[in-house]
């Protein structure tokens, strides 16, 4: 029974994270004056825009996974690079600050089903801060990577997305990942 409400607690948290996240790429490059995410129907934090089904399944088993990205277009903005490191960048930093300041706050709350519910909360923010620093499609730092490399070298990159993605998801679901992971994780949120 008690796996059932680890999972459980992690599928919610993992919900609203991964909306939150998206969220937040769609305020920034909303406020950049790109109107892509009104256009594709993202304007508003709804889970079933945000969440995608295997990205979902792998977050619930491994504790990392991804979402469905809001889709934004850099062309819209003042200044392509920066405008694309605020409009990637930005939900990777709530999600830490979110999630420490969760950790923090689940020291002090004396109800202990609050406190497993905000622990679960705080290591979902920050783990999905932490894994979409990896520059693999769909997460955010892949969308960073390509304001440091060539165009060509993003071309290149992008035919291979797909098969590193596949990869990555092998090594989370055979945990190669997992600990290293985890071990960042814990050590942002003191746990």
């Amino acid at each position: 029974m008690d796996i059932l409400i680890y999972y459980g607690l992690r599928a919610i948290a993992g919900v609203i994270v991964f909306t939150l996240f998206e969220y937040c790429k769609v305020v920034v490059t909303t406020l950049q004056g790109d109107n892509t995410p009104k256009q594709k129907g993202k304007i508003l934090p709804n889970p079933l825009k945000f969440v995608e089904p295997i990205g979902f399944l792998i977050y619930v088993f491994t504790g990392y996974g991804w979402s469905n990205p809001a889709e934004t277009s850099p062309f819209m903005y003042k200044n392509r690079k920066v405008g694309n490191l605020l409009t990637y960048g930005s939900p990777i930093v709530l999600c830490i600050v979110l999630g420490k300041i969760l950790a923090l706050i689940s020291g002090i709350i004396p109800n202990a089903v609050v406190v497993a519910f905000l622990v679960s909360l705080a290591k979902a923010f920050v783990s999905i801060g932490v894994f979409n620093i990896i520059p693999v499609y769909p997460m955010a730092g892949s969308w960073i990577l390509r304001n440091f490399i060539s165009p060509n070298s993003a071309m290149k990159y992008s035919q291979y997305e797909k098969i590193i993605l596949m990869v990555l998801s092998f090594a989370l679901i055979a945990n190669y990942l997992v600990v290293p992971l985890n071990a960042i994780v814990s050590a942002i949120l003191g746990l």
